[in-house]
């Protein structure tokens, strides 16, 4: 028993240090090396009670614990389930605490925790949404913020008559002069339809991927709009797309 302790730890300790080389979360590796540590312990138990010639008593506990096993298998099924995928999403690092994602079926918020059971998100209105690993791992998941920005796109009509290479570089100019949009990559006016009297423009930029940083520059942007064509007499309609 002795040495069983001691390879157990000895083991555990090895198989950690190795993961962790490999970049795994530090969660995962501690839950594999807990996972590890008692399997060796298990093993030794069984010799040591072969050794001192205890046989009927390891038949005895080997088929008990499969019995056991089965029965625990039942009654713990979702708590598996979200262990092995609380396990996988940390280990692929799909996201980081403070990524804003949203997951297919409704749930979307900054994650501000993350467990092998669950995940905690924080809504925009400030409630925290636990949601539990298996339902991460089995529905698709958008992570807004990874690349730390993201593309506003607004649809923007006006009246065909204008000078289009003017209000292109006009707008271009008011983007640009707003803090919350990006220089590089720059602002894009595109003209994309053309129907009758009115011209249909595309206008995109990009901005700061959090949403709070999102709302202000599209608040930003759209004051400046505003301002903008009235000033200029510019009978428009306009609405964001993305």
């Amino acid at each position: 028993m002795i040495v069983t302790t001691v390879t157990a730890k000895y083991i555990s300790n090895t198989v950690k240090r190795i993961l962790s080389k490999m970049g795994l979360e530090k969660t995962v590796v501690q839950v594999i090396g807990m996972i590890v540590h008692w399997l060796v312990m298990i093993i030794g138990i069984l010799i040591t009670l072969n050794i001192l010639g205890l046989n009927g008593v390891v038949a005895s506990i080997v088929a008990g614990a499969g019995f056991t096993s089965v029965v625990i298998a039942f009654g713990t099924q979702d708590i598996s389930k979200n262990v092995i995928a609380g396990a996988l999403i940390l280990a692929t690092r799909q996201f980081k605490v403070g990524d804003n994602i949203i997951v297919q079926g409704g749930h979307e918020g900054i994650v501000r925790k993350m467990t092998i059971r669950s995940i905690v998100l924080e809504a925009t209105d400030g409630r925290l949404i636990s949601v539990p690993s298996n339902v991460i791992f089995s529905n698709v998941v958008t992570n807004l913020t990874s690349m730390g920005r993201r593309k506003v796109i607004m649809d923007l009509t006006v009246d065909s008559g204008i000078d289009f290479d003017k209000l292109q570089a006009d707008l271009e100019h008011l983007l640009l002069k707003q803090d919350s949009v990006f220089k590089n990559p720059r602002p894009e006016i595109l003209l994309t339809q053309v129907t009758g009297k009115y011209y249909t423009l595309s206008m995109s930029y990009w901005t700061d991927s959090s949403p709070m940083m999102q709302r202000r520059s599209q608040s930003e942007v759209n004051k400046a709009l505003a301002g903008f064509l009235e000033k200029n007499e510019l009978f428009t309609d306009w609405v964001k797309k993305a």
